[in-house]
């Protein structure tokens, strides 16, 4: 498994703002699926925060992952810090 940027990958934006549309959308009722792709299209590059990435065996997308902002509370204050949110897999098994 390799972990690769989704800009490097523009043709997996179609299929990942599918699953995630069909997993999370719930979330967000207003939503639609040509929003979803929209955002994952705006957020994958390389030098910002959030920036997606992916999870590829070969061709094969198997899971998404984002680098964004986690909220942390740092000498007493709230602040945030880049993380790293999860690569997952299950989402993209069919």
């Amino acid at each position: 498994m390799k972990i690769e940027y989704l800009q490097d990958r523009p043709e997996s934006i179609a299929e990942l703002a599918d699953l995630h549309f069909a997993e999370w959308s719930y979330l967000n009722p207003g939503e639609t699926l040509e929003g979803k792709a929209y955002y994952l299209r705006s957020n994958c590059g390389r030098h910002g925060v959030p920036s997606f990435v992916i999870a590829v065996e070969g061709t094969e997308l198997t899971g998404p992952g984002m680098i964004g902002y986690r909220a942390v509370k740092l000498r007493g204050s709230l602040g945030s810090i880049p993380s790293m949110n999860g690569i997952r897999r299950s989402l993209c098994v069919t």
